[in-house]
């Protein structure tokens, strides 16, 4: 009998599950295959959503649940530090061939380094992009130069690891979003729309907005949150906001989201799940804010976006994406934009992939059998 490949899949927030989600189904059962799942961060919060719930409805086996965070709490380095010291416990105590790892959070850079220190291989996804109004753009980096294999999410993202000297080119691959799979998929056997989830929503009558905190810039979220909500209801649309990540400079935001919340036309989600989020973009009229959703996937259901600031800045962008500075004029110049224009004749340019992502990614995880 073949000896089974042995992967944990480090997940610290809903982002991260979202992507990998569909990846770990098909996975579980591929015979070549032993997964688990090591979860934390804002996945155990319960202001954030509980989403560890998510997780437990699909049935992954749960290796480890590591509540490094305090409920409500923002990063810190003590949150640091306790993450990877948790981390690098359970690697010591259940080993495996490797641990996978996506995107670019400050959870994910401390399972990097627990796996480093632990000797523990790391698949790193979502290296080489760039994100300069956000602190993330140094813990993927960091990532990048710990990890042991690559999985690049687009053709300009693997041309910056491949001229990085400290890699071995040879494990540096482009493979995709495994997201775009995931869409798809979605596409294909979907027959819901939003009304089936909120009542007080149809289909092209809402915008979707997520805006998370600008870690590396004096952008004013909250304020930008309010004003363009406002601008917004009083233009007649309505709006289904989703909850920020925990990052430094949320708690403001969501304080902004729950006095939005009170006018009946501003729905709020502190979790969609991917697939409501996805029935989201399906059917909204555009998208605004500064999620990397907006950049990644929102185009693949066809919609404009109105990119706002700078923590996306440096990011690969569909001709969809409209990026608009955080300043009040200039936001709702864009909005009145999109409002006119309901006709959409762009067409997405899959700078993330066609859809064919997951089987790199396993034809990638199978060159483990050989170390």
């Amino acid at each position: 009998m073949n000896k089974k490949i042995k992967i944990a899949f480090f997940t610290g927030a809903r982002s991260e599950y979202g992507i990998l989600r569909k990846l770990l189904f098909e996975l579980q059962e591929n015979s070549n295959f032993e997964i688990s799942l090591i979860v934390g961060g804002m996945h155990l919060l319960a202001n954030y959503g509980n989403t560890i719930q998510e997780i437990r409805k699909d049935g992954f086996k749960i290796d480890a649940e590591l509540n490094f965070y305090s409920n409500n709490a923002e990063p810190t380095f003590d949150n640091f530090t306790k993450a990877i010291n948790m981390i690098s416990e359970h690697l010591t105590l259940d080993k495996y061939d490797a641990l996978f790892i996506v995107g670019d959070r400050l959870e994910a850079y401390s399972a990097a380094l627990a796996a480093h220190l632990t000797n523990t291989s790391i698949i790193h996804s979502g290296g080489g992009t760039l994100t300069k109004g956000a602190n993330d753009n140094i813990y993927r980096y960091n990532i990048s130069n710990l990890a042991n294999y690559h999985l690049t999410t687009s053709r300009g993202n693997y041309n910056r690891l491949m001229k990085l000297p400290i890699l071995k080119k040879e494990n540096i691959f482009f493979t995709g979003s495994v997201a775009i799979d995931s869409i798809k998929k979605f596409q294909i056997e979907n027959t819901r729309n939003i009304s089936d989830y909120f009542e007080n929503l149809k289909p092209n009558n809402f915008v979707l907005i997520t805006y998370h905190s600008a870690t590396n810039s004096e952008e004013n979220i909250p304020l930008m949150l309010k004003t363009s909500v406002n601008f917004l209801l009083d233009n007649g649309v309505k709006v289904l906001i989703t909850y920020p990540n925990n990052d430094t400079g949320s708690k403001s935001i969501i304080k902004e989201i729950e006095l939005l919340e009170q006018n009946p036309n501003v729905i709020t989600s502190k979790s969609l799940g991917a697939y409501k989020y996805y029935i989201a973009l399906q059917d909204c009229m555009f998208v605004l804010g500064n999620s990397s959703s907006g950049i990644i996937e929102a185009p693949y259901f066809n919609k404009m976006v109105i990119n706002v600031g700078s923590r996306q800045e440096g990011r690969e962008k569909d001709n969809l994406v409209l990026d608009v500075p955080a300043e009040r004029q200039n936001v709702e110049d864009a909005i009145i934009k999109l409002i006119n224009n309901k006709q959409n004749n762009s067409l997405p340019e899959n700078i993330y992939g066609s859809g064919d992502s997951i089987s790199k990614v396993i034809k990638v995880l199978l060159m483990l059998k050989n170390k």
